[in-house]
């Protein structure tokens, strides 16, 4: 099974991302809510992927990242940028969200 790493301070968002993917059954997924904790994180789980998030208050996205790819037991491991950033009106259609 491929193992995922979700790293974003938002649990309300790793949490059913994580669960969701582990539903399919092709997954192990673990999430780290502490950028800080991100680069260890990933020397600990050795993931396949990793899901990070751009903007967090202890840690940016980009200074775990790279930290990550400084690493040399790391640098191989994808790493897909995520965030939520939106206004309003662009989340907005017809009145209704999307």
């Amino acid at each position: 099974m491929k193992k995922i790493l979700i790293i974003d301070d938002e649990e309300d968002f790793t949490k059913p991302v994580k669960l969701n993917l582990e539903a399919i059954g092709k997954y192990v997924v673990r999430a780290e809510n502490k950028g800080a904790l991100g680069p260890s994180a990933v020397k600990q789980f050795k993931p396949d992927i990793i899901l990070l998030d751009i903007l967090m208050p202890d840690m940016e996205g980009n200074e775990v990242a790279y930290q990550i790819k400084s690493d040399k037991d790391t640098k191989n491991i994808p790493i897909v940028f995520l965030t939520v950033i939106a206004k309003e009106d662009e989340i907005k259609k017809e009145g209704t969200y999307l």
